[in-house]
């Protein structure tokens, strides 16, 4: 007897009709027009039980195992299309960046066959479309891109720099620069106006390869690392480069003679490098205003003198000179008195003759630091307040002369004017230096700035009451540190760092080990257990700020 096998068409099957139908030709086909085929019936009812069970379970699969499947095959399909688009967008990202690349092969190419046939303004032109892509790269996600447009527009620029600033140094060879003040055409053209005119072309070109600010602070970044600048000229913005080039041969001049053993390097004799400086600025003033000035004007650069960027540089020569002098004779007060006296004359000239802006970096930066500041203080104490300390005599009578008068607002000037005292930044560890005198205690509040130099943010000083005035030295120097911590305690209460507090007394350096009998010492140590302190030792000759401040 033939069998009835399960068509594999009534996978596809759905509709109740289409199944009946289907069924129909199977029967059909069993039977055919035979009646004594109905002897077959048994086992085709058979056949179709294990075709209505093997339907059953196909269904069962269909409601239970198949929409989980097809979820998660379309939850891929979705996650494939996604990738797909991303693929797309960075297929199209990446076929941007590469033209972007080509294209900077193709200036790179225009750029280095002009310069080949001489045709600079068409190099620089070339130049100028490499910044401005270089600026649009930086923001891009393709760090490889990045990279490759930096360092091709540092290289660029390396090669623009060395060309032009040669060819600027020998045009300055040929009118005779610097200029010297016995030079008669001093305020007239030094040369020919052919070499002015290239000068002033150079100038222009030197003006237009610029970096981009970002880069350039990254790349003035690296040359620091690699060439240590001394802390005291870290805040002199260096000039425009071709004002660079017009410093630096009196840098040279300037270094040769006032340095070494040369009988114009003479400590007795600051005056000489003062005047000096003067008579430069005096002598290329009128230059620099009708030519060079033309040339930043035209340029973008009206907002800066070209006047203050020449001075500037010459004064950094002279902080230099100074940071280099003043260790070595400050303990000559003849000598130190010279020398910050010429600082201050020196000043005054260049401020009102000149017109340099207070803005700018000043020669002051080296006196007022910490070290430079205390003795100058201290000098300026034993000297210029000696009217003043005169009154307080019981042998003469008191007369307020004005003398004393000068001598009163000198001083008030000295500890009071700006660049001495710094803003406090809560963010810095905070310095505290005592001293206490039979009489009197004093305190100076100090923070380091960024290159580590310390600066005054506030001063203390305090007469003993009349009980005060028969305390032991120990408890005087103690009483001290208590009012100068009274005194400055919105500073330094709750702090995020460790006060450290320097006085010349060691024995207090152990104020936290030690158990004194003295019951005033030790309620006194009670309260200073809120505060977070580093109490220090530091040699009396050094600590001259809060020993002025502690005499009278």
């Amino acid at each position: 007897m033939g069998t009835m096998h399960l068509d594999d068409s009534f996978q596809f099957l759905v509709d109740q009709d289409e199944v009946n139908f289907k069924v129909v030709q199977q029967l059909n086909s069993v039977f055919g027009n035979d009646l004594k085929c109905l002897e077959k019936a048994c086992g085709l009812v058979k056949e179709l039980t294990r075709t209505k069970e093997e339907l059953e379970r196909r269904l069962r699969f269909a409601t239970t195992e198949a929409p989980d499947k097809i979820t998660k095959a379309v939850k891929a399909a979705d996650e494939a299309l996604k990738k797909k688009e991303l693929m797309i967008k960075e297929c199209d990202q990446l076929k941007l960046e590469v033209l972007k690349m080509l294209f900077l092969k193709i200036v790179f190419k225009e750029i280095e066959t002009s310069l080949h046939i001489g045709a600079e303004g068409q190099a620089l032109l070339g130049y100028s479309r490499l910044r401005e892509k270089a600026k649009l790269i930086q923001e891009s996600t393709c760090s490889n891109l990045v990279a490759f447009v930096t360092n091709t527009l540092l290289h660029w620029h390396q090669v623009f720099t060395q060309r032009f600033t040669s060819e600027f140094e020998d045009v300055l060879k040929v009118i005779k620069w610097p200029f010297t003040s016995s030079n008669s055409t001093v305020h007239q053209t030094p040369a020919s106006p052919e070499s002015i005119q290239r000068l002033c072309t150079l100038t222009q070109y030197l003006l237009q390869i610029t970096l981009p600010e970002d880069i350039a602070k990254e790349n003035a970044r690296q040359r620091d690392l690699s060439i240590m600048s001394p802390a005291v000229v870290a805040d002199f913005e260096p000039p425009l480069l071709p004002i660079q080039l017009l410093v630096r041969p009196l840098e040279v001049r300037f270094f040769y003679h006032f340095s070494g053993n040369k009988v114009t390097n003479s400590r007795e004799n600051p005056e000489w490098y003062f005047t000096q400086v003067l008579k430069w600025i005096s002598a290329h003033e009128s230059f620099l205003n009708t030519r060079i000035q033309q040339v930043l004007n035209r340029y973008g650069y009206q907002n800066t003198s070209a006047k203050v960027e020449f001075m500037r540089g010459l004064v950094r020569l002279l902080v230099l000179k100074l940071a280099s002098d003043l260790p070595e004779i400050q303990y000559d007060d003849d000598l130190f008195c010279s020398t910050v006296q010429e600082t201050l004359n020196f000043e005054r000239e260049i401020s009102v003759t000149y017109y340099y802006p207070a803005s700018q970096p000043s020669v002051l930066s080296v006196l007022t630091q910490a070290q430079n500041f205390a003795r100058w203080i201290h000098i300026e104490r034993k000297y210029v307040a000696a009217p003043l300390t005169r009154l307080t005599s019981q042998k003469v009578s008191f007369s307020w002369t004005s003398e004393c008068q000068k001598a009163f607002e000198r001083l008030k000037l000295l500890l009071s004017s700006d660049p001495v005292l710094a803003a406090p930044d809560f963010q810095r560890p905070f310095i505290l230096q005592t001293d206490a005198s039979d009489i009197a205690t004093g305190a100076v509040l100090l923070q380091d700035d960024d290159e580590g130099v310390l600066h005054p943010v506030a001063y203390h000083s305090t007469k003993l009451a009349k009980h005060q005035l028969a305390y032991s030295t120990i408890e005087k120097e103690l009483l001290g540190i208590i009012t100068a911590i009274k005194k400055f305690e919105c500073y330094l209460y709750g702090g995020a760092h460790p006060v450290q507090i320097f006085t010349d007394h060691n024995p207090l350096t152990f104020l936290e080990k030690n158990k004194y009998s003295n019951q005033r010492l030790l309620r006194w140590s009670l309260s200073l257990q809120p505060y977070h302190l580093q109490v220090k030792h530091i040699k009396g000759r050094d600590n001259v700020i809060a020993d002025a401040l502690s005499r009278p």
